[in-house]
């Protein structure tokens, strides 16, 4: 008799360990569709909670528990219902190199010939600044891995390099934090705040993951809006 009360005891414990560890399963599942989801956004998902519940989380508390789990695991921050990969995490490993965003954006469109007037424009997204444009056009001319028009108004990519530009553009990942440092660089680091919304678009940033983005900046010192108009002015060290 004692030994089925301990029988039944074990297998009771037994149970409740493997309950636990199927649950634990299924919220790591879920914690890596939501870094996928996110890494689709620009890394930033602006309503995690409706994302969770879009993908069949429907009791508030346990999206609440997998929110929590993401940030305890050190792979993304919250502001509000908002989540923003840390860039480690965004990018699967290191961040793609500055070459390599540089051939996303001669690879865009599936082309390897782009118009020189707005390439500047297209790059930031790609967290690009001017100078690192400038640089890369410098570097990869000098070795005869992009060439000008003749009439000066297109950069093509050498035949060599052209299918790893388009595979480069539809897979480097735009981190929406990388691009908007770069978007406020070529802003001289600063931008009025009814100027803000326009010049996001004309940038290709994506409107609601920039705003999150911007809320992290200022919630963590690295940015701060000043004067009577609001002027959004992103700190020097961030910026440079």
């Amino acid at each position: 008799m004692r030994l089925g009360v301990v029988h039944t005891a074990l297998l009771g414990m037994g149970l409740a360990l493997a309950g636990p560890t199927s649950a634990q399963a299924m919220d790591a599942g879920r914690i890596d569709a939501l870094v996928d989801q996110a890494r689709n956004s620009g890394c930033v998902l602006p309503d995690a909670g409706a994302a969770l519940e879009g993908a069949g989380v429907i009791q508030p508390d346990a999206r609440e528990d997998i929110l929590n789990a993401l940030v305890n695991a050190q792979k993304a921050d919250r502001f509000g219902p908002a989540v923003v990969l840390d860039s480690a995490v965004c990018h699967d490993g290191p961040a793609p190199s500055r070459r390599d965003r540089f051939l996303a954006v001669m690879g865009q469109g599936g082309s390897c010939v782009q118009r020189v007037d707005g390439l500047k424009a297209r790059a930031v997204r790609y967290a690009l600044t001017s100078r690192d444009v400038d640089l890369m056009r410098a570097e990869m001319m000098r070795h005869d891995e992009i060439s000008l028009s003749a009439d000066g108004t297109s950069l093509e990519v050498a035949p060599a390099l052209c299918d790893q530009a388009k595979s480069l553009a539809e897979t480097v990942v735009p981190d929406a934090r990388a691009a908007f440092v770069a978007f406020m660089a070529a802003n001289d680091c600063r931008i009025g705040t009814r100027d803000l919304p326009g010049a996001i678009a004309d940038a290709g940033l994506e409107p609601a993951a920039t705003d999150v983005v911007i809320e992290a900046l200022v919630s963590d010192g690295d940015a701060i809006y000043y004067g009577f108009e609001q002027t959004l002015i992103l700190q020097w060290e961030r910026c440079a």
